[in-house]
């Protein structure tokens, strides 16, 4: 699986995220009171110092493990207000539908428990920058795993009580902020409280609060019956189908099982139907590689680049576009310029041994492992199953690197 696919999992983890419905099948036992509170000032625009320091904060919590003090940065009543807002609930609905959603951030962790697990398992998180967006604060974040996915996460900041906070974030890679996924998911409970709802909807919000239980079912099976998911997806209408949020579920299923053909027309479909959505050219590095259109493979990477206003990271897409396209060169000076900007990024390295395997130079493979293991300590002496080490498996590098490990 390529990078984009890698990618689609985490979509994946979002859309969940934004389409799950509550457990309760029936009506929700909340209690009715005088209604919802009126939303928060937000106050004046945030300078650049506060976002800065909001980022500083909040990444030095991450780096240290420290889910509470991270998510102490969270406005969640903000964010349920972005949410909920502009639709007409039963009394208690409100309240009670916030409860219910902090309870789930607690058994989940939420956004922050899933960034401290992808950092566990070896990601590279750092600010980008900060900027303004469609008029609001925002402090765009970079996560790039060990095998060389990029995601963006753009946090969207206001200040209140003397503090600031995040509110939503947009995830690129998803193409919508986080509270347009909870809005669905509180459509349906009003629908479930009160079928008057459907009167003051229109669009595909409708067809979100009909097949609810669609739904539900689809994001159930997701994990353990991705056959039964795929299977519920095509049988429902098509303007839902072709909903952005349940395309890419939709590709990020096909992804996981390895079905190219469905994963490349579903990618094709999001292509023709949302032709100027920000995730696209992300998702479109894989399909233009696959083809070898490895032209509009970079062309691609250029637009994302262009659309986070810069990131080096991006060098690690391209350098594996030259290197599918076995320009080798290329390949190699991109990723060293890479590991010259952020030493760090363990992908760099390791896209270094691919060129060198590609190039059968295996003192150089034997050379960059021996650097891995000594600066971040994670190669082992298991490459057997992938066949991209075939070659170097029967060489004598291969024989002085086990060697190596063994004596670590």
């Amino acid at each position: 699986m390529t990078y984009s696919g890698k990618v689609m999992l985490l979509a994946a983890l979002f859309v969940s995220a934004f389409t799950s419905c509550s457990q309760q099948t029936s009506k929700v036992p909340y209690q009715a009171d005088a209604g919802a509170q009126s939303p928060p000032q937000v106050g004046e625009p945030l300078n650049a110092s506060e976002c800065e320091e909001f980022a500083e904060q909040f990444l030095a919590k991450l780096r240290a493990g420290d889910a509470p003090g991270a998510t102490a940065l969270w406005d969640h009543d903000a964010l349920l207000n972005r949410a909920t807002g502009g639709i007409d609930a039963p009394p208690g609905l409100r309240d009670w539908y916030h409860a219910q959603l902090r309870e789930r951030h607690k058994q989940s962790g939420g956004i922050v428990g899933m960034l401290l697990k992808s950092i566990g398992s070896g990601a590279n998180i750092r600010k980008l920058r900060c900027r303004s967006v469609e008029g609001e604060s925002r402090a765009l974040l970079r996560l790039v795993d060990p095998a060389g996915a990029v995601t963006y996460l753009d946090f969207v900041l206001v200040r209140g009580d003397g503090v600031v906070r995040a509110v939503d974030f947009h995830a690129l890679v998803a193409g919508e902020l986080f509270s347009h996924g909870l809005r669905r998911e509180y459509l349906m409970m009003v629908a479930n409280e009160s079928g008057g709802v459907l009167e003051k909807l229109t669009g595909v919000e409708t067809d979100w609060v009909k097949h609810h239980a669609d739904m539900k079912r689809l994001m159930e099976s997701m994990e353990t019956q991705p056959q039964e998911a795929q299977r519920i997806y095509r049988s429902l209408p098509e303007r839902l189908r072709n909903e952005k949020t349940l395309l890419l579920l939709h590709m990020s299923l096909a992804s996981a099982s390895g079905d190219d053909e469905t994963y490349f027309a579903a990618l094709e479909r999001f292509r023709e139907l949302h032709p100027k959505d920000p995730a696209i050219d992300l998702l479109s590095i894989d399909s233009y590689a696959a083809k070898g259109d490895f032209a509009q493979a970079l062309a691609a990477i250029d637009r994302v680049d262009k659309q986070v206003e810069g990131d080096i990271a991006l060098n690690l897409y391209r350098s594996t576009v030259h290197l599918l396209a076995q320009r080798f060169d290329q390949a190699r000076e991109l990723a060293q310029n890479v590991i010259v900007a952020e030493p760090d990024l363990v992908s760099a390295y390791w896209l270094l041994v691919r060129v060198s395997l590609a190039e059968q130079d295996f003192d150089e493979t034997l050379r960059l492992l021996k650097t891995i293991a000594e600066r971040f300590g994670t190669p082992t002496d298991d490459f057997a199953r992938d066949e991209e080490y075939a070659g170097f498996i029967k060489s004598v590098q291969y024989d002085e690197w086990r060697k190596f490990v063994k004596n670590r």
